[in-house]
């Protein structure tokens, strides 16, 4: 059995790597992403992606940080105070 660990095992089976639309990977994406949290349309997404993320070009592992999770639900509660 074949396991994708990165960017480059994916390309070298023969897959495209595809970042989500909302993401953190440049300050633009960035700000756009936390303007549609903002707005609290799909920020549980943006959140659940943001706990699996494991870093620059892996693939991400379930749940690898729950305790991001504090910061999306910290950010979300600062904006409806």
């Amino acid at each position: 059995m074949n396991t994708i660990n990165d960017k480059e095992d994916c390309i070298n089976f023969g897959g495209q790597w595809i970042n989500k639309d909302s993401n953190f990977d440049n300050i633009f994406t960035a700000s756009l992403t936390l303007f549609e949290m903002m707005t609290t349309e799909g920020w549980l997404d943006v959140m659940y992606s943001g706990i699996d993320a494991r870093g620059i070009n892996l693939e991400p592992k379930k749940n690898n940080n729950i305790y991001l999770s504090l910061f999306f639900i910290a950010f979300i509660g600062n904006i409806h105070l």
